[in-house]
């Protein structure tokens, strides 16, 4: 699987490539505030509070049977706000213990070269996945929507619940891995196959990443850059001139 990083050209960017290792975020730190929202379907737990409470206010209250439908109503409404606000509280927790890491399938998109890379300030990084032992855990397909995904209480907080968007989004095509904890995660040099530079990286910049991979040991990597097409909306991917730097 061939999928690629942006990134803006800064320390976090050399020390990546010194540690061969990607940095997998607290899920709640990411740009899109709709991220990680959900909806949560308590019909069965309501049903059985409904029931619980009817059986209980029946055999207290036999003489008052005509008022025990408004009571239940308002006891398990009650108790289910109570429940919705208790379970989100600890769903929200759990997803917070998550790294994510975020990649895509575009190489050459014109957004993404300018939301994530500081404006043409950075570099794409391009990775290939296929070999499974180079990267301890699958990247996962985001799935595109235009409605919160609905979840249960009974389930137990996973990746699914980490790769739902909106629809908004769907132009990045994006891929994540999900490790257990925020935090860095080692990949082998051998995935990483090319490097190409936004067209305003700086040439002291740039010496400094080539620099770094030769001193690191990686083998193979080339070396492009980004020009912009003269004659439509389109990127061209040029190989580096290193005699011009």
């Amino acid at each position: 699987m061939i999928l690629y990083k942006y990134h803006k050209a800064n320390n976090y960017l050399l020390e990546l490539i010194k540690r061969n290792s990607v940095w997998c975020s607290n899920p709640y730190d990411f740009n899109d505030p709709f991220d990680m929202r959900f909806l949560i379907d308590f019909k069965e737990i309501y049903n059985d509070l409904k029931l619980e409470a009817e059986k209980e206010l029946k055999t207290k209250y036999p003489t008052f049977s005509h008022l025990i439908p408004n009571a239940i109503q308002q006891i398990t409404n009650e108790q289910l706000n109570t429940a919705v606000f208790e379970w989100n509280e600890k769903v929200i927790s759990e997803i917070k213990g998550f790294g994510i890491c975020s990649f895509s399938k575009k190489e050459n998109n014109l957004l993404i070269w300018s939301h994530y890379t500081d404006k043409y300030n950075g570099v794409c990084l391009k990775f290939d996945f296929t070999n499974k032992n180079d990267i301890p855990f699958t990247p996962l397909e985001v799935k595109y929507t235009d409605e919160y995904p609905t979840i249960r209480p009974t389930d137990k907080p996973n990746e699914s619940f980490c790769i739902t968007k909106s629809s908004d989004w769907k132009y990045e095509e994006e891929f994540r891995i999900i490790t257990p904890k925020p935090g860095y995660l080692a990949f082998n040099q051998n995935c990483l196959k090319e490097i190409i530079f936004g067209f305003k990286v700086t040439h002291a910049y740039i010496k400094d990443v080539i620099k770094t991979v030769e001193i690191c040991g990686y083998q193979n990597i080339k070396f492009k850059t980004v020009q912009i097409n003269n004659e439509k909306y389109q990127l061209d991917y040029l190989p580096l001139k290193m005699q011009l730097l």
